[in-house]
């Protein structure tokens, strides 16, 4: 079970690695007018499925809390450090709706410091309806 995290950080080197070599190759004009590029690649839905589908395992597999809580820092950081790039940064934080399903297996001490270093990095004013339910399932996950 502890692969977990080795597994989810590997599926974001490589979609991370990927939405750079889609930057360093963009063509002049690439992707305006609604044209074709790199903002539709398929990368980011097949990082968004695999990244949810491996979060639900996570869930039925019942990792512990602890493991649970390394996941979930890493998914909450990792956006953070990618500001930059704006091919991966908004997916990232799209996919903090995935972890609404292993959040539900925090113990309440894991879900407070979730919850304190969420507010840490996402100014309340700036948050995305999935990461609304995320702050929603780690308060109540924090109640006990």
């Amino acid at each position: 079970m502890a692969e977990y995290f080795a597994e989810i950080r590997k599926i974001y080197e490589d979609y991370l690695e990927k939405t750079e070599q889609l930057e360093r190759n963009r063509k002049l004009g690439e992707g305006i007018f609604g044209s074709a590029g790199p903002k539709t690649d398929p990368c980011h839905s097949i990082f968004a499925e695999t990244v949810k589908l491996k979060l639900d395992a996570a869930a039925r597999d019942g990792i512990s809390s602890a493991q649970t809580r390394e996941i979930l820092e890493y998914m909450l950081k990792t956006p953070t450090a990618q500001e930059q790039n704006q091919l991966a940064y908004w997916m990232l934080l799209a996919v903090h709706g995935a972890a609404a399903n292993l959040a539900g297996g925090l113990d309440a001490a894991d879900a407070k410091s979730l919850l304190e270093l969420f507010g840490r990095l996402y100014p309340k004013h700036q948050w995305l309806p999935v990461q609304k339910h995320l702050v929603n399932v780690l308060k109540a996950r924090q109640k006990g």
